[in-house]
C-alpha cells in the first residue's frame, strides 16, 4: 500500500511514452509495440502526446501555408498560394487541407489519382463528330465546387503539371474561397527531353501515394 502524502508512482508504460514524446521521438504510432504501450498509457499521457502532436501539426500547416503564400509575391496570382507536391502530402496527411483534382475523368481514372481526392473537371473533353477531341469550359465548376467544399475549407487544387489547377484556384477564389492554393508540378509533372511525363517532377515523381483505375 502507498503511504498518504506519498505521490503516487506513475507505471513504467507512462513514463516509457511520457519520455518518448518529450524526446519527440513518437511520430509515427504503426509499429503495433509502439500502438500497444500508447494504448495502455494512463489518460493523461494519452492527453499529452495529442495535444502535442496537435500542436506540431497546426505549426507545421501553418508554416506550409506561409510559404505557399510567399511564393505568390512576384506573380501576383489571384488565389492563396502555390505548394510542392511534397507539402500538398504533408497538408493532406494531417486533414489540414482537401485536393480538388481538375484534370479530366479520362486523366483522373486512368492515369491515376490521389486516393481521397474530389474531381471536379476544369474543362470538358468530349468527341466532336470526328475523330477528334474537343475541350470546353466546365460551366458548372462553380457550382459542382459549393457542391463538395465549404468557404472556409483548405483546398489544394491538381491538374496534370500545374496549369489548368491555376485557373481552378482562381476561380475558386473569385467564388469565395480565400484559402484556395495550387499544387505545383501537377500529378504528371512537366515533360522531359523524351516528351514523356512523370520523370521530372510531379506527385508521382515525389513518391507519394496514389492509386489507378
Amino acid at each position: 500500500p502507498q503511504r498518504i502524502g506519498r505521490p503516487a508512482r506513475v507505471p513504467c508504460v507512462a513514463i516509457d511514452v511520457a519520455r518518448e514524446v518529450q524526446a519527440s521521438r513518437v511520430v509515427y504510432l504503426g509499429a503495433s509495440h509502439r500502438r500497444a504501450r500508447f494504448q495502455f498509457a494512463p489518460p493523461i499521457v494519452r492527453r499529452i502526446f495529442r495535444a502535442i502532436t496537435q500542436s506540431r501539426s497546426s505549426d507545421m500547416t501553418s508554416t506550409i501555408l506561409e510559404t505557399a503564400k510567399l511564393r505568390m509575391r512576384d506573380k501576383g496570382a489571384a488565389y492563396a498560394g502555390d505548394v510542392t507536391p511534397a507539402e500538398a502530402g504533408q497538408l493532406v496527411g494531417t486533414a489540414s487541407a482537401r485536393i480538388i483534382d481538375v484534370r479530366s475523368r479520362f486523366e483522373w481514372e486512368f492515369v491515376g489519382r490521389v486516393d481521397g481526392s474530389d474531381l471536379i473537371e476544369w474543362r470538358i473533353y468530349e468527341p466532336d463528330g470526328t475523330s477528334a477531341i474537343r475541350s470546353r469550359p466546365n460551366g458548372a465548376f462553380v457550382e459542382q465546387l459549393r457542391a463538395l467544399a465549404k468557404p472556409e475549407e483548405t483546398l489544394l487544387f491538381l491538374c496534370r503539371s500545374g496549369v489548368r489547377s491555376q485557373g481552378a484556384a482562381a476561380a475558386a477564389t473569385a467564388a469565395g474561397y480565400p484559402h484556395s492554393y495550387n499544387i505545383l508540378e501537377g500529378f504528371e509533372g512537366n515533360a522531359d527531353d523524351n516528351k514523356r511525363r512523370g520523370n521530372s517532377g510531379g506527385w508521382r515523381r515525389a513518391g507519394l501515394p496514389w492509386i489507378q483505375g
